[in-house]
């Protein structure tokens, strides 16, 4: 009986690993893509926090910063990832409310004579858990 538990123990986790390892790939897939898009996208986690943002978004951030300071005075383009997704939105823009965001909300602001528009849409789990949301610049 102890070789057959320990053998079905192992089925099980040879089965754990194998779902683990789809799962990791499919992830490095699309983590990807979202770096290599050429549209300036970021993710923030459900308390409003910038947890990704590709390369498209950090440079536009960037060579825009000196005008997007005159509104934003604490913006470093370089250290998105971790700011809180309000601190990117201004001129009069309510960012998302990440926790309960039900559709794409669309807003567009000027910010030091710049004119931005974001479009937030929320990112769900399959169990209608709310993850935060998806913002294209």
């Amino acid at each position: 009986r102890v070789l057959a538990g320990l053998g079905e123990m192992q089925s099980r986790l040879k089965a754990q690993i194998e779902r683990d390892h789809a799962a990791a790939a499919e992830n490095a897939r699309i983590r990807t893509a979202l770096d290599t898009v050429s549209a300036p996208v970021l993710l923030a986690d459900a308390r409003g926090h910038v947890i990704y943002a590709n390369a498209a978004v950090a440079a536009m951030f960037a060579a825009r910063a000196a005008e997007l300071r005159a509104a934003l005075p604490a913006l470093d383009p370089a250290t998105l990832v971790g700011a809180p997704l309000a601190a990117l939105y201004g001129g009069g823009a309510a960012p998302p409310d990440c926790a309960t965001l039900a559709g794409p909300q669309s807003a567009e602001m000027t910010l030091g004579g710049v004119v931005l528009k974001a479009i937030a849409s929320p990112v769900v789990a399959p169990d209608g858990a709310r993850l935060g949301v998806a913002v294209q610049w």
